[in-house]
Formats: structure tokens, C-alpha cells, sequence
């Protein structure tokens, strides 16, 4: 009789839902929660005759109402107990790995603490590396020996993660089209990202051998115990990063007193040349060079040049070019054929684009004679004792750049109270706080104004001026100035 129970609101047949009895029972007694039916009760209806009687029944569904509240604090009350000892393990975690700046034990201890608190099969931390824009598996459970899987952004569901920046909760991985394979008996799959405020560090992804054993629930927990971890893994960057950039900085500072020994320390000793010089390098190391050489008595080689880029690599290809030019000096080669061979040793050792500008001169007392060779370097500016200048210009393109080029060699008198000034383009190019360059036309100014002094005085008056110019503004160049004056 379908309708002796139609009265009650509590109790039905399988019948009524178009269910087959279950092992026997026909009858189910729905236990009432706050919003929602909470438990059930299946049973044989036969045992519920007493339900006919109204007030049997209104005294039954008393009590299971009040059954169904008992039993709903009561899963609330072991709820709020694993949350208490979920949040606990959080905490648990969050010392552990807050104190330590190593990724590897950050990301070990964190699946480890997840394993307490989730039920899984597998899990795998992928971190992000932001140059080559790929997921790198840096720690992982269950996945066998595959240790280097590498995943593309948008590449399975990881992929997909790390490309949206969205949570990934898949129910059926056969049902999702961005899922990639990395287990066979994966069934359902939760993967979230690891960033900080706009920053991907990586991807958290937890799998399962069961359809659908994931929920909202796992990914609240996941959540917090993920920015904890994120937290961790960025501290454990930074620190990474300040060790290295340490490192850097010490190797540096190392280059740079190799730098300071292979330039000249002091100027030559000659009767009729007065010479002075100034190397100010704008970071640590420095792409500037000179050499001042003394061939013999009456002859003195000078070198000045600029290597395009700053840092490690420009102090290279400096020492290099200072090698080649102490080598081919004693080989008596003529400057232009010197310089050629310096292009050719140069163009075989740096990367293809770099160059550096030089300028190669040779002085003879004897012959009262200065013969050089400008292959794209800044001209250097010879003063006149009737205050007349002469730009040092031509010979070819700059070193470095193109093999077996030709260069040509050029010869001026270069007699008493005449003055060689030659510069790198931080001298030409300081700027002031409006952003306008200090200029060849003020430093040709200076130099005829000053003429009469002698090469330290000279050099320091120009400092000076580009200095006062600069009004204190950080110098963005290396700044090299060579003055040879005839006495």
C-alpha cells in the first residue's frame, strides 16, 4: 500500500523513489539536519507498523529529528577536531619549513606533512622556471623513478594551472581534455598554483587511483597548506638569489684587482714626455683600456680603448686586447698591421656583434713623430702650441667585429709643447642632471685654456670640470683619459 506512509514526511518505501529493494530493506528513514536531510536508516518496513498510529508517529519523528541534530553536531564536533589537528600540522609545517632556506628539505617536509593530513596516491611539486617558461618536477611521491619530467605551459593539467593560474579539480581524468598521463591508475586529480602576489613559483598536484576523491574540502586544506609553502619557497629564492648575486660580486671585485694589475700603474719616465693618466671604471670592473709602452729611450707605444658592453664579459675581451697588444709590440710590427692582427685574435674570441674601438700610436722623440692608427675609437685630440687641434682619426672599422679588415696608418708631427689627449667616451659623454653631455667642444675649451699646464695639473683640471658639470651625478661610463705632453 503505497499511501499508508503518505502522511509521513520522514519515512518512505524504495518504492516510492523507483528503487528496488537493498539487500532485503525497503524502507528508508531520512534523519533531518539544519538545511538538509543529514543521515539515513535503511530497514524492512515491516518493522515500522507501529507508524500507522498517528501518535506513534508524530513521537517517532520527534525523535528522529532530534536523532538527526545529535548526529550532525556530532560530525560537526569531529569536523571542527580534524580541522583543529589539520590546522595544527599547518602550523607544524609552517615552522619547519619557515626555518630553513633549502628547497629541496622545504619541498621534501612539505609533501611529507600533506601525506598526514590528505589521502593520496601521488603528488608532485613542479617549480616554474621563468626564462624558459617551463614546470621543472622538483619533488614528487608515487610517480616511480621519472624524476625529470618537464612540462610546457599549458602542457596537462599542470600546465593548464600554470598557464590560467586557476585550481584544476578533475573528478575523471578520462573525461578531461587537459589532462596529461603521468600514472596509469590515475583516476581523479587536484592541481593548484604556487605564486606569490603576480609571481608563478610553481604547481601543487595531488592524484588519485579513485574517481572522484577529490572536493572542495581538499582544496581548501591544499590552499593553506600551499601559500605556506609558497612562502617558504620564496624566501628559499631570495636567499638563493642573494648567495649567488654574493658570489657574483666577490668574483668581481676579484676581476677588477686583476684588472687594476694588468693596467699601468704609473706612467713611463721620459726626459721629454710628460705623462699623465686617469682610469675611473663606472661598476666594479671596467670595458675601458689603455697601456702606455716604453719601446726604447726615444719611442713610447700608447693604447686606449673601449669594449662594447659592461661587466664580465667586456673585462674579458679588455684583458685580451692588453694581451694581444704586449705580445704583438715586441714583434716590431707596424701599427696598422698590429692593429689588423688584434681584430683577427679578437673576431675569433668574442661573440658574434661584439667589438671594441681602439686607438694604437706609436711616439718617436727621435723623429719628433707620432704615427697611429684609429680603428673607431673616440679621436684623440692633439693640441698645437699655437692652440690649433688636431683630430687623430682614420685608419679602419672597429676590432672585433669583422675578420682580416685593413687597416691604414697615419703620421703628424708631434713636436715640443704639443699635447696628446686621448679619451674613452666617458669623459665626452658624462651628463648633468638635464641630461646634456659634457661634449668634445668643452673639452677642447679646457684644453686651450690650459695648454701651459703640465699633464697631472691638465688632467686633473679636466676631472675637475666634468665633475663640476656632473654636479655629483653617478657616473654611468668607465671614464680612461691618457695625456702625453712634449716638453
Amino acid at each position: 500500500d503505497k499511501n499508508k506512509y503518505k502522511d509521513v514526511k520522514f519515512a518512505h518505501t524504495l518504492d516510492e523513489f523507483g528503487l528496488p529493494p537493498l539487500n532485503g530493506y525497503d524502507f528508508i528513514i531520512m534523519f533531518p539536519g539544519k538545511n538538509d536531510h543529514f543521515g539515513l536508516l535503511f530497514s524492512k518496513s515491516s518493522n515500522f507498523n507501529f507508524l500507522r498510529d498517528n501518535n506513534l508517529s508524530m513521537n517517532f519523528q520527534t525523535v528522529v529529528t532530534k536523532a538527526g541534530h545529535v548526529l550532525e553536531n556530532t560530525a560537526l564536533y569531529f569536523d571542527l577536531l580534524e580541522k583543529n589537528r589539520q590546522i595544527k600540522k599547518v602550523f607544524e609545517v609552517s615552522e619547519k619549513i619557515l626555518t630553513t632556506l633549502n628547497t629541496d628539505q622545504i619541498l621534501e617536509f612539505f609533501l611529507d606533512a600533506l601525506d598526514e593530513i590528505i589521502l593520496f596516491d601521488a603528488a608532485v611539486i613542479f617549480l616554474f622556471d621563468a626564462e624558459s617558461k617551463k614546470l621543472h618536477r622538483d619533488a614528487s611521491k608515487g610517480y616511480g623513478d621519472d624524476a625529470n619530467l618537464t612540462l610546457k605551459l599549458g602542457q596537462g593539467a599542470c600546465g593548464w594551472v600554470a598557464e590560467n593560474r586557476k585550481v584544476s579539480l578533475l573528478e575523471d581524468v578520462t573525461k578531461a581534455d587537459h589532462y596529461y598521463a603521468a600514472r596509469a591508475q590515475t583516476c581523479s586529480q587536484v592541481a593548484l598554483p604556487l605564486q606569490i602576489h603576480d609571481e608563478l613559483i610553481g604547481v601543487l598536484c595531488l592524484e588519485s587511483n579513485q574517481v572522484g576523491h577529490f572536493n572542495q574540502k581538499s582544496h581548501e586544506i591544499l590552499n593553506l597548506f600551499a601559500n605556506q609553502a609558497v612562502i617558504a619557497l620564496n624566501n628559499a629564492k631570495q636567499y638563493e638569489v642573494s648567495l649567488k648575486k654574493q658570489h657574483f660580486e666577490h668574483e668581481l671585485i676579484r676581476a677588477g684587482k686583476i684588472q687594476q694589475v694588468l693596467l699601468p700603474s704609473h706612467p713611463p719616465s721620459y726626459e721629454q714626455l710628460n705623462i699623465s693618466f686617469a682610469h675611473l671604471p663606472s661598476e666594479i670592473v671596467s670595458g675601458d683600456l689603455f697601456d702606455l709602452a716604453p719601446l726604447n729611450e726615444q719611442t713610447l707605444a700608447v693604447l686606449i680603448g673601449d669594449v662594447s658592453g659592461k661587466g664580465a664579459h667586456a673585462a674579458i675581451m679588455m684583458s685580451l686586447v692588453l694581451a694581444g697588444f704586449r705580445a704583438y709590440k715586441k714583434t716590431h710590427l707596424a701599427v696598422c698591421e698590429a692593429v689588423a692582427r688584434l681584430n683577427n685574435l679578437l673576431e675569433e674570441s668574442t661573440i658574434v656583434g661584439n667589438y671594441t674601438t681602439l686607438f694604437y700610436a706609436i711616439i718617436s722623440l727621435e723623429n719628433n713623430s707620432l704615427v697611429y692608427t684609429n680603428a673607431g675609437h673616440n679621436p684623440p685630440l692633439l693640441i698645437r702650441t699655437d692652440s690649433s687641434i688636431v683630430e687623430l682619426s682614420g685608419g679602419g672599422i672597429m676590432i672585433g667585429y669583422l675578420r682580416d679588415q685593413v687597416y691604414t696608418q697615419h703620421e703628424v708631427e708631434f713636436s715640443e709643447g704639443d699635447i696628446l689627449v686621448a679619451y674613452t667616451d666617458g669623459i665626452t659623454e658624462a651628463m648633468n642632471p638635464h641630461e646634456q653631455e659634457f661634449g668634445e667642444e668643452r673639452l677642447k675649451k679646457i684644453l686651450i685654456a690650459n695648454r701651459e699646464m703640465n699633464s697631472y695639473d691638465l688632467k686633473n683640471k679636466i676631472l675637475s670640470e666634468i665633475s663640476k658639470f656632473s654636479d655629483q651625478k653617478d657616473q654611468s661610463d668607465d671614464l680612461t683619459l691618457v695625456i702625453v705632453k712634449h716638453t
